[in-house]
């Protein structure tokens, strides 16, 4: 577990560097979103539109950013004010998958990393937790904003 943690922030860091250099971060989406479990902030996710990359089979992928005002406690003292991830969505279905993510808190210190697993059974490489996006969430409306980006 500790080297994909290692893995984690080194891809994260790498990700966010491009990310800042590679172009600016539109706004996607805002408002209360009560699928993300945060039912108390007002979350507003970004892109970097020239970050969403065309994969075979109508899948994309994409850096986002997404913050949380006020910063929603973790459980542990801490509190999360955003998380930069790399996303995969299938634009099929509008179905959704974090590939890894860095949550921050609002001084923009890392405060912990995930990575996504993948099926590696399959033609297309997809992660095994994608699900179907909730219609009234935030990022509802940022996975319609990366499927209809032109490629």
């Amino acid at each position: 577990m500790f080297s994909k943690n290692v893995l984690a922030i080194a891809v994260l860091c790498g990700i966010t560097s491009f990310a800042s250099a590679a172009g600016s971060w539109t706004q996607t989406s805002t408002g209360k979103d009560d699928s993300d479990g945060f039912e108390a902030a007002i979350t507003t996710e970004y892109v970097v539109k020239n970050s969403i990359k065309l994969i075979r089979g109508n899948y994309r992928t994409a850096f986002v950013k997404t913050t949380f005002t006020p910063p929603v406690p973790l459980g542990d003292g801490r509190s999360a004010a955003s998380t930069v991830s790399d996303v995969m969505v299938n634009c099929n279905d509008l179905s959704w998958g974090t590939a890894s993510q860095m949550i921050f808190d609002s001084d923009m210190v890392p405060l912990m990393t995930s990575v996504g697993d993948f099926d590696r059974t399959k033609q297309i490489w997809t992660l095994k937790d994608m699900k179907p996006l909730d219609p009234a969430s935030t990022t509802y409306k940022t996975g319609q904003f990366i499927c209809a980006v032109k490629m």
